[in-house]
């Protein structure tokens, strides 16, 4: 009896032991392969990002592994932004890797930790230019465009647009914003108002997107005259921010000049207090004459 209680504590004894091992070569290969999956990442180099997730025996980890491998994640305040390698590889708009990270298992709601943002809300930053395309495809594989970050939400980066001027990306935005709409994601859900700019409809006057003011109005989904908690209007957003296609529609729709912020101005001040011309003649000559 007492070599058997000799035999199976040497059994327990190397069945820990092997079990410690293999978790410290896990740790090892990890942090190694985690390092080397970012820098194949920061060199925009998609055929070592699939070499180094093939060669794996845990590529699903490896693909949802962070910028700051353990024990450094658990200090967020310390490390500062700590990217998922699918979140890296969507805010900088690098689609073979985007895709080669999903094919391996990536999470498409793991978000970033310190900020939030989802991979969905990363590749809808205004500098990827085909930020729409690679965000509707994100909903059709489970996205969740309910998701928020600490500072935005999907809808808020959806209508941010790069260039105001260019019709086509304008027209992009609307139509993710009806995609958006068709999942069942609601523009003028209360939890994703601002202090400042107020309901979508501020963000997209503050941002110069008159096709989803456009869209938002004649949808009948904001009131022209929707008022933040720092009672700015849409169209005062427009107006310090020189947004004079946004103005242009929301005069269009109605919007009320007489009206006055928290701090006693109206469009007209905040145009001029900018300095911003071309709002200001704009504002001038939509003035009902006395």
């Amino acid at each position: 009896m007492e070599r058997v209680k000799k035999a199976l504590f040497v059994l327990m004894t190397c069945l820990l032991v092997a079990i410690l091992l293999f978790l410290v070569f896990f740790v090892i290969d990890y942090q190694k392969r985690s390092a080397d999956l970012f820098d194949a990442i920061d060199r925009n180099d998609a055929i070592s990002v699939r070499r180094i997730l093939s060669d794996t025996m845990f590529p699903r980890c490896i693909a949802n592994s962070h910028r700051h491998a353990w024990p450094w994640m658990l200090f967020p305040a310390v490390i500062g932004r700590n990217d998922t390698a699918l979140t890296e590889a969507c805010f900088s708009g690098q689609e073979e890797i985007i895709y080669t990270l999903l094919e391996f298992g990536a999470d498409i709601n793991k978000p970033e930790p310190l900020m939030g943002e989802t991979p969905l809300m990363c590749i809808l930053k205004p500098k990827n230019r085909n930020r729409f395309t690679v965000a509707a495809d994100f909903l059709s594989r489970g996205a969740d465009p309910s998701k928020q970050s600490y500072t935005d939400n999907v809808f808020s980066m959806a209508v941010m647009p790069l260039n105001p001027a260019d019709e086509a990306e304008i027209r992009e935005s609307v139509a993710f914003l009806q995609l958006l709409i068709s999942y069942g994601s609601a523009p003028d859900c209360p939890e994703y108002r601002q202090s400042y700019t107020g309901s979508l409809l501020g963000i997209a006057a503050e941002f110069n997107n008159w096709g989803v003011i456009e869209y938002l109005l004649d949808e009948n989904l904001f009131s022209v005259d929707d008022v933040s908690e720092e009672g700015m209007t849409a169209l005062m957003l427009a107006a310090r921010n020189n947004s004079v296609e946004a103005a242009r529609a929301l005069l269009a729709h109605g919007a009320n000049m007489a009206l006055k912020s928290k701090e006693g101005f109206t469009a007209l001040d905040y145009a001029e207090q900018a300095g911003n011309e071309e709002i200001v003649s704009l504002l001038k000559r939509a003035m009902p004459s006395s």
